[in-house]
């Protein structure tokens, strides 16, 4: 989110510059200005939303199907079920996906590293699951010390 506002920073310098100096331009001018630069935020803005969505869904998929995203793999965790042993599927993917992601996203990344944290914090389960984890009724599981429960 800071990093899209830091992105904008050019545009928004330039509307000012618009709306606030008059640049001797006429008033018809300045006002076709002043769309193209409102036009050219909302691209930017609509790549970048159209980014996010492109992230979500492989995020999401790297969790429904493989049970783990590459950075998971190279630590050697996997996230299952905790009643069958296998990836939650696309259903739970995409809804921890979309409590990570738009949790972080509104509050400015603290209830992310609240997220992340939580493990830290987990006394009941035994297996030190995130927020996140325990609605999914899922666990990471270490296949670089254990079994490996996926079948692919």
């Amino acid at each position: 989110m800071i990093l899209t506002l830091l992105g904008l920073i050019p545009y928004f310098m330039s509307l000012f510059n618009v709306v606030a100096q008059p640049s001797g331009l006429s008033e018809g001018a300045q006002e076709q200005q002043f769309s193209q630069l409102m036009g050219s935020m909302f691209i930017v803005i609509g790549v970048f939303a159209l980014a996010m969505l492109i992230y979500f869904v492989v995020f999401s998929w790297f969790i429904a199907i493989k049970g783990q995203t590459p950075g998971m793999r190279i630590l050697g965790l996997r996230l299952v079920s905790v009643h069958t042993g296998q990836p939650v599927g696309w259903k739970l993917a995409l809804l921890r996906s979309a409590v990570l992601i738009l949790g972080n996203q509104f509050t400015g990344g603290i209830l992310g590293l609240l997220f992340w944290l939580s493990p830290l914090f987990d006394t009941q389960s035994g297996w030190n699951q995130s927020w996140q984890d325990k609605m999914l009724k899922a666990v990471l599981i270490n296949v670089k010390e254990g079994r490996d429960t996926f079948q692919a």
